[in-house]
């Protein structure tokens, strides 16, 4: 197992000397740091598989307290660092059904209480939520039937993460989806998860906004990152999104056109030749005696 050691004036001190494939064994010294610190000081480096963090606090006096009183253990991945620096839920997109968050958790009661959450913290900021649609192609994060119990409707569309591209029967999928629903409950709010709440749920719910509601593409990643509260991250999904961006129709000014100037419009003289009988005859006009 690889040390790395962090302390208060240096906090990358020998991450670059160590392998990189873990696990790691974390120490932590200098002033105490709250988790939401440790969780950003650990993803701001590159390790990746288990990851063993020991918090040592100092005393009063500046020397270090051993681990035998005053140590702080966790056992996280560095998936689920990355799941607890995530936005849990962000809010609804303005003029359309979607709301996007992270994975919610039926078991999450090794997290602290406000690190945790799970449909029932969902429901309380979005009781107007219909329909859930669950993007990842796992179904260990929760068992869908516990929605029944908030009346809620359930889609799992699984679509590989990692960046890649949905396929076009999951887009057609989720599309399908989304359309089923707001034509039966055009009131109730769409929920749309994947791992992160991130990535590939910004990557469908833009095309979705583009196709029914006309936005462009960079329109759609704005709406979609503003009410996430975190953008998009994947450049690839950002750079589909903008090849999927329709033409616009070329309007043409006839005015100035040569279409105009070769079209031939038959002179009056022509007309007159060609049909005798479209003047008003001239006895029309004069007044009875």
């Amino acid at each position: 197992m690889d040390t790395i050691l962090f302390c208060q004036n240096c906090q990358n001190c020998i991450v670059n000397q160590v392998d990189q494939s873990g696990p790691f064994l974390v120490v932590i010294l200098g002033i105490p740091y709250s988790r939401e610190e440790k969780i950003a000081l650990i993803n701001s480096t590159s390790l990746s598989g288990t990851i063993r963090i020991e918090l040592i606090f100092p005393e009063l006096n500046g020397n270090f307290v051993g681990q035998e009183n005053k140590t702080s253990t966790e056992m996280y991945s560095k998936k689920w660092l990355e799941w607890l620096a995530t936005p849990s839920c962000g809010e609804k997109i303005d003029g359309t059904p979607f709301i996007s968050f992270k994975a919610p958790l039926q078991n999450d009661a090794r997290f602290e209480p406000s690190q945790r959450f799970n449909f029932g913290i969902l429901f309380h900021k979005h009781p107007n939520i219909g329909l859930i649609i669950d993007l990842t192609p796992s179904s260990r994060y929760y068992d869908p039937q516990i929605l029944k119990s908030f009346n809620v409707e359930h889609r799992k569309i699984p679509v590989a993460g990692f960046g890649t591209i949905p396929s076009s029967d999951e887009i057609r999928q989720f599309i399908r989806a989304v359309d089923e629903f707001r034509s039966q409950y055009p009131h109730r709010d769409i929920g749309v998860h994947c791992f992160h709440g991130l990535n590939r749920t910004g990557l469908m719910i833009c095309l979705y906004l583009m196709k029914r509601f006309s936005y462009r593409p960079e329109a759609a990643i704005e709406a979609f990152n503003s009410a996430r509260g975190k953008g998009i991250e994947r450049e690839i999904y950002i750079n589909y999104l903008m090849t999927k961006e329709r033409p616009r129709r070329k309007r043409i000014d006839y005015r100035n056109s040569k279409a105009r100037s070769n079209r031939e419009v038959p002179s009056l003289a022509s007309r007159s030749s060609l049909d005798t009988n479209w003047r008003i005859p001239s006895h029309s006009y004069r007044r009875n005696a």
